[in-house]
């Protein structure tokens, strides 16, 4: 159960790279929305590293507790080292979206970026801060539900910052 999840954050790291739309409906001073904009794409920048690291760091648990304790051990699997390196990516991770999406959010130059950068701050703090609990407890229903609202919410934004989908800053 736990690779399968860890599996579907990788595609969803993923996900939030891809790109598109038009610039059409903006309302602030061009340069300010330019600025807004890069910043936005190398806050996502930011976040898909931490996402990674915090992967990476639940594989490395994930391993762990398969080599040394029983299946479903959860007493165990918690008190393994990994454990203790998982939870601090997980809570770098949620700590760098709460300040960083709360600056994008609080800096946005009109209502669209205003929005678009709530409810991925909002989205991804919501995956950032239940992703461990979820994953131990093996309810992949619910991890479905984050990585999806997660995925949807930062694609949007990066749609939004990035619209060509190329030369992103920060990617």
């Amino acid at each position: 159960m736990r690779v399968s999840l860890f599996g579907l954050a990788a595609i969803a790291l993923i996900g939030l790279v891809g790109c598109g739309g038009d610039d059409d409906s903006d309302s602030a001073p061009k340069a300010d929305l330019t600025a807004w904009k890069e910043t936005a794409s190398r806050t996502l920048a930011g976040e898909a590293e931490r996402y990674g690291a915090y992967v990476d760091a639940g594989d490395a648990w994930s391993s762990a507790a398969k080599a040394k304790c029983k299946s479903g051990d959860t007493a165990c699997e918690k008190k393994l080292p990994e454990f203790t390196s998982w939870n601090t990516a997980a809570k770098a991770w949620g700590e760098y979206v709460d300040e960083e999406f709360g600056e994008l959010e609080d800096s946005a130059p009109n209502s669209e970026a205003e929005e678009l950068a709530k409810e991925a701050h909002d989205a991804l703090h919501e995956r950032a801060t239940k992703a461990v609990d979820i994953v131990v407890g093996g309810k992949a229903a619910e991890f479905e539900r984050l990585e999806s609202r997660a995925r949807e919410a930062g694609g949007a934004l990066m749609k939004y910052a990035c619209p060509s989908g190329r030369n992103c800053p920060g990617f």
